[in-house]
């Protein structure tokens, strides 16, 4: 597994216009699309070169935040423990808003979550980050792969995107 997240492997969406289409409420502050790529890639740096800044996690830092929280990006991942978004990307409390599942997969909470972000938290960009050596996709791609009928939804949604591809006539690789 590899300690950089390639730029090319991140699904970054800007959501700029839905934002200023949003209303009145978003915060002043805000920043950009591209802004906020700029800090998760800087942040990414940082985890890649070994040199993540210290993040406060005090009680000073959870104050701030008990009144709202204003992430600069939603980070839909994989559930695997070794890919952690915050360390990733080197973000502290309050500066991003993630949803993790195995495989990345995303059904109606997912995708209720994303909506959440954007309608009420107003947040800039969605980012969707794979990662190597991912048990949930190698399972998925084992066509002999059984387990509970949650397990089987999880395997299908993954491959659901592979079969749609190869229909197409394009070619995929799990």
């Amino acid at each position: 597994m590899t300690t950089r997240v390639p730029v090319a492997a991140i699904l970054a969406i800007a959501l700029g216009t839905l934002i200023s289409a949003a209303g009145p409420d978003v915060p002043a502050a805000r920043p950009t699309p591209r802004e906020a790529l700029g800090m998760l890639k800087d942040g990414n740096d940082r985890f890649a070169r070994n040199g993540s800044m210290p993040l406060s996690l005090g009680v000073n830092r959870r104050s701030a935040l008990a009144g709202g929280q204003h992430p600069v990006a939603m980070i839909l991942s994989c559930a695997d423990s070794r890919a952690p978004p915050e360390h990733v990307f080197n973000a502290g409390l309050g500066d991003l808003f993630v949803i993790r599942t195995a495989g990345e997969v995303i059904d109606r909470s997912v995708l209720a979550t994303l909506e959440y972000g954007v309608e009420h938290l107003h947040v800039p960009l969605i980012v969707v980050m794979g990662h190597e050596s991912c048990g949930a996709v190698a399972a998925a791609a084992d066509a002999s792969a059984r387990g509970s009928a949650s397990m089987l939804y999880l395997l299908e949604a993954i491959r659901a995107p592979a079969g749609s591809r190869r229909e197409n006539g394009t070619t995929s690789a799990a």
